[in-house]
């Protein structure tokens, strides 16, 4: 698998699959530029300017939307979804991206679509990337068992990924942190540790938290631990991974996903980005754009 299925696999996601964004990959780095290289398929970035200020902006917006009273709806047991791990009084994390104005969307995408950043996930991803997901995760206190995203998992929908989930606010041991495993995975997708959950809703491909598999794993472990601002960048597709539960206070995070197009997570698209409707197909002229948002 490692000498021969995965070069064969590569080159067929590449070429046929993703042609078009190989093509675009070529052409953008005809160019220097410069980027960020994952380490094992994730990186941490502490004390970055932009960074700081991003979350600053996020953060002073989140708390205009009283989030006393999105946490109490949320242990009230009136938020339904079909992700049963999160759902009804087991309700641990919410959305907040659509609450924010335009102007501050912009701001996000303003950040995404710098060079750096798309550099960064195109080198990862070995094609040019295409901008698939943008949530604002805000995480409170529920007393319930760890379950869901808080279990060792890889989000298992297609062969590469490239995330950056930036804290907006402080995270420390008490308001969960994210975990990321280690352990060196040359196989990527093609790798599968034992003790995987298929069954249970909300919960595939999840590791049940008493098993073997999972102690092992929490042995060797980095986390976004740090202040606000802080970024930990993951192929979140090959690499182990689990977000902590609260238990003190609450954590806001930015996740900022980058896929190609054969992705089963990518959701359809008509003329206007759908994370900030200001964008619309007709009005971008550059290639590279209209492929990343389109």
């Amino acid at each position: 698998i490692k000498y021969f299925v995965s070069y064969i696999y590569l080159f067929i996601w590449r070429y046929i699959f993703n042609f078009k964004g190989a093509l675009l990959h070529f052409f953008w780095f005809t160019k220097k530029r410069e980027y960020y290289k994952l380490q094992n398929d994730f990186l941490i970035i502490k004390d970055n300017k932009n960074l700081k200020e991003l979350s600053d902006i996020l953060y002073n917006h989140c708390v205009k939307f009283d989030l006393d009273s999105i946490k109490n709806k949320m242990l009230d047991g009136s938020i339904f979804s079909e992700n049963h791990s999160n759902s009804g009084k087991r309700t641990y994390t919410i959305d907040l991206y659509e609450k924010l104005n335009n102007e501050t969307k912009r701001k996000i995408l303003d950040f995404a679509t710098s060079e750096k950043i798309i550099s960064s996930a195109a080198k990862h991803l070995g094609v040019f990337p295409i901008l698939s997901r943008i949530k604002l995760n805000y995480n409170i206190i529920n007393k319930h068992e760890n379950r869901g995203a808080m279990l060792w998992h890889r989000d298992g929908f297609g062969f590469k990924s490239f995330d950056i989930f930036i804290s907006i606010t402080d995270v420390n041991h008490e308001n969960g942190p994210l975990f990321v495993s280690k352990e060196n995975n040359s196989l990527g997708v093609f790798y599968r540790l034992p003790n995987e959950k298929n069954l249970v809703p909300g919960e595939a491909g999840k590791i049940d938290n008493n098993s073997e598999t999972s102690k092992k794993l929490d042995q060797n472990t980095e986390t976004n631990i740090g202040p606000a601002g802080t970024a930990l960048m993951i192929d979140s597709y090959s690499t182990y991974h689990k977000g902590g539960n609260c238990k003190n206070n609450y954590r806001i995070v930015l996740r900022i996903s980058f896929q190609a197009c054969d992705a089963m997570d990518l959701k359809s698209q008509n003329e206007k980005f759908k994370y900030l409707s200001d964008i619309h197909i007709k009005s971008i002229k550059s290639r590279y754009l209209k492929y990343l948002f389109f």
